[in-house]
C-alpha cells in the first residue's frame, strides 16, 4: 500500500506496538546497552545489525524516528543529529577532504557560510560561491577537483526556489555529489531525493520539530552515503538524544497538518501586503507575479510559510516594524507554531561583510517573516499596523 504523506508521518518508522504494545515509541534514556555474553560482543562487533551497544551509535528511540523520516522523503536512510549545523557538517566532511572544491550557491543560511568561509579553508578544501542561484552561473566554476554541490532552497532569506532538478541532473552528469538544505519547504512540501539530489538536510528545529522547544538536524539520503555521513556522526558526537528525537517524533505526526496552516496563512499575509506602500520590495514563492512562482508551483506542494519584505528606510525602518509588532515574535528562528520576525543583517547573516551581503541579495532594510498557525486575521492585522510606525 502506497501511504500518503499524512499517514507516513504517524505510522512509517515506529514499530511501536513491539513495545509491550505501547501505541508511540518510549523514550529509552540509557546511554548503554547490556549483552548477555562476551560471545554476543564478539558478535556485534561481527554483525552490529539486530542490537545496540551505545546510544552515540544507536538508540531505539532515534531510529524509529529516522525511519520515519526516511520513509517521508522517499529515501533509503536518514539520521538524526543534535542540531542543523551538526547534519550539515558531518555530511559535508563525509563528502569532501583535503584538496577537494565545493561549489556552492550564495545565498545560504549564515552558519553554513561560516563554515564554507572560515572553517574548510583551514583544511585544505575549497569552496567557491556562484554569483547567482541559478544553474547556469553555478556550472562554470565546476572543475576535476569538484566533489560537492550544496544548495538551500528555499534560500533563506529571501525564499528564492531553485530549479533543484536541474541541479540534480547536472551533478549526477559530472559525478559529483549534490547536497540541499530544504528546511523552509520541509518534507511534505519537497521531495529533493525523488527529484535527484543525494543528501537532503533540514534543521529539525524549525517545521518538523515546530514547536520552538529542539534543537535538532537531520540528513536523508542512499544507504551507502549515509553510511559514510554516520562515521562521522560516530565519530565527532553529533547524535541527537532520545528524548529530543523523540520530540521530532511527535513534531513529525502534525507537521502535514502544520504545513497546510503555515501556507494558508502565509498566502493571506502575503495578499495583505500587496497593498502596502511602505514595502517596496517583498518576496513570497506564492505570488503568481514572482519569478520563482512557475517553479516552485512545479516541483513543492505548497508554497511555504516564509515571507521575506524589505522597506524603505533601511535598518532604523526594519527596527521600527519589527519592534511595533504585538502577535508576531521577535525571535531569531522560524518554523514553529508561533509567528516570529527577525532582521537578517542582526542574526542569520550578522557576520557577512558587505559583498557578501550584496551577492545574497540581503539588504539593511530586510525582514523576514515566519508565518505560525495562529488567527491568519490577527497577522495580518499586526503587520499593518506595524507598517503604520514605519
Amino acid at each position: 500500500m502506497d501511504k500518503q504523506d499524512e499517514t507516513r508521518t504517524i505510522q512509517s518508522g515506529t514499530n511501536a506496538h513491539k513495545y509491550d504494545g505501547a501505541v508511540t515509541v518510549p523514550i529509552f534514556t540509557t546511554s548503554t546497552f547490556a549483552f548477555e555474553s562476551s560471545d554476543a560482543v564478539e558478535a556485534y562487533n561481527r554483525d552490529p545489525s539486530g542490537h545496540y551497544l551505545y546510544t552515540r551509535y544507536a538508540n531505539p528511540t532515534i531510529v524509529a524516528v529516522e525511519q520515519t523520516i526516511a520513509d517521508l522523503e522517499r529515501a533509503e536512510a536518514s539520521l538524526l543529529f543534535g542540531s542543523g549545523m551538526a547534519a550539515i557538517t558531518s555530511s559535508v566532511l563525509a563528502v569532501v577532504r583535503s584538496g577537494d572544491k565545493i561549489v556552492t550557491t550564495p545565498s545560504l543560511y549564515g552558519g553554513t557560510r561560516k563554515f564554507f568561509r572560515d572553517i574548510l579553508p583551514r583544511y585544505g578544501i575549497e569552496v567557491a560561491f556562484a554569483p547567482s542561484n541559478v544553474i547556469e552561473d553555478v556550472e562554470p566554476l565546476f572543475d576535476g577537483r569538484t566533489k560537492l554541490l550544496y544548495l538551500e532552497s528555499p534560500a533563506n532569506p529571501h525564499v528564492e526556489v531553485l530549479d533543484v532538478k536541474a541541479f540534480a541532473t547536472t551533478a549526477k552528469k559530472r559525478g559529483i555529489v549534490s547536497a540541499i538544505d530544504a528546511t523552509f519547504a520541509t518534507p511534505i512540501l519537497i521531495k529533493p531525493y525523488a527529484m535527484g539530489i543525494d543528501l537532503v538536510i533540514h534543521s529539525c528545529t524549525k517545521y518538523i520539530g515546530g514547536h520552538s522547544d529542539l534543537i535538532g538536524g537531520v540528513v536523508s539520503g542512499n544507504l551507502n552515503t549515509i553510511k559514510k555521513v554516520e562515521e562521522y556522526r560516530r565519530v565527532l558526537g553529533g547524535v541527537i538524544d532520545p528524548e529530543g528525537a523523540s520530540r521530532v517524533g511527535r513534531g513529525l505526526k502534525t507537521l502535514a497538518v502544520r504545513m497546510d496552516r503555515h501556507c494558508a496563512n502565509a498566502l493571506q499575509v502575503a495578499q495583505a501586503l500587496q497593498k502596502a506602500d511602505k514595502v517596496p520590495e517583498w518576496f513570497y514563492p506564492g505570488r503568481p507575479n514572482s519569478p520563482w512562482h512557475a517553479l516552485a508551483k512545479s516541483q513543492m506542494s505548497g508554497f511555504g510559510g516564509m515571507i521575506c519584505l524589505t522597506l524603505k528606510g533601511g535598518l532604523a525602518s526594519a527596527k521600527r516594524f519589527v519592534d511595533a509588532l504585538r502577535v508576531i515574535v521577535n525571535a531569531p528562528s522560524l518554523g514553529g507554531v508561533e509567528s516570529l520576525v527577525s532582521i537578517p543583517v542582526l542574526t542569520s547573516h550578522v557576520n557577512m561583510s558587505p559583498e557578501e551581503l550584496r551577492l545574497s541579495r540581503v539588504n539593511e532594510g530586510m525582514v523576514r517573516l515566519s508565518i505560525g498557525i495562529e488567527s491568519a486575521t490577527d497577522l495580518i492585522a499586526d503587520v499593518l499596523q506595524a507598517l503604520d510606525a514605519v
